[in-house]
C-alpha cells in the first residue's frame, strides 16, 4: 500500500473511527498487500453521525441497534418499549377499574393503593427507561466507531496494536 493509498484510507475513515484505532491502522497499514488494500476498501463502516440520530429519534425501537447489525439488543429494546406501555395501561385500567376498596382475606384493601401502586411502578419503570435512553443515546457515536473498528478488524491491545488476518508485523 502506497503512502497515498494510506492517506486516502485514513482520510475515509477519521471520523469513523476512535483516535486509538486510527493511530493503530496508521502504524499497520504500510504493511498491507494489494489484495488487502482492497479488501479494506471494500468495508463499509457505520456513520457516528447516523446512530446517533437513530439512537435519538428511533432509540425507543433499537433502530440504533439493527443499524450497528446488533438485532438482539435492537428487540430488546422494543420489548422494552412494549413493557412500558403494557404498564401504563395497566396503570389506567387500575383506576378505571378499582372505584371502591377490595376485600382481600380479612382485609379491606383501598383502591387508592393499588392505584397509586400501579403508578408508581410504571413511573419507576418508564424513568429507568428514559435514562438508559439518554446513556444509549451519548454512547451512540462511540458505538459506531467500535463497530467500525470491529468491521476492519482493528484490535486495539496494551503490548501490541494489529489488524487482523493482515500482514502485520
Amino acid at each position: 500500500m502506497n503512502n497515498k493509498q494510506i492517506g486516502m484510507f485514513l482520510e475515509q475513515h477519521k471520523d469513523n473511527l476512535l483516535p486509538s484505532h486510527l493511530s493503530v491502522a496508521e502504524k499497520a497499514l504500510p504493511f498491507v498487500n494489494d489484495k488487502e488494500v482492497k479488501h479494506l476498501l471494500a468495508i463499509k463502516t457505520k456513520s457516528p453521525t447516523v446512530n446517533t440520530l437513530f439512537a435519538t429519534f428511533f432509540g425507543w425501537c433499537g433502530a440504533d441497534n439493527f443499524y450497528l447489525g446488533y438485532p438482539a439488543s435492537g428487540f430488546v429494546r422494543i420489548l422494552l418499549t412494549l413493557i412500558s406501555i403494557a404498564l401504563y395501561i395497566l396503570t389506567n385500567f387500575t383506576f378505571d377499574f378499582f372505584a371502591g376498596d377490595i376485600l382481600v382475606g380479612k382485609m379491606f384493601i383501598s383502591a387508592a393503593i393499588i392505584q397509586y401502586g400501579s403508578l408508581a411502578i410504571a413511573g419507576l419503570f418508564a424513568i429507568a427507561y428514559f435514562i438508559s435512553l439518554m446513556i444509549n443515546i451519548k454512547k451512540a457515536s462511540t458505538a459506531a466507531k467500535i463497530k467500525n473498528a470491529l468491521l476492519l478488524k482493528i484490535r486495539v491491545s496494551t503490548n501490541t496494536s494489529i489488524i487482523e488476518n493482515y500482514k502485520i508485523g
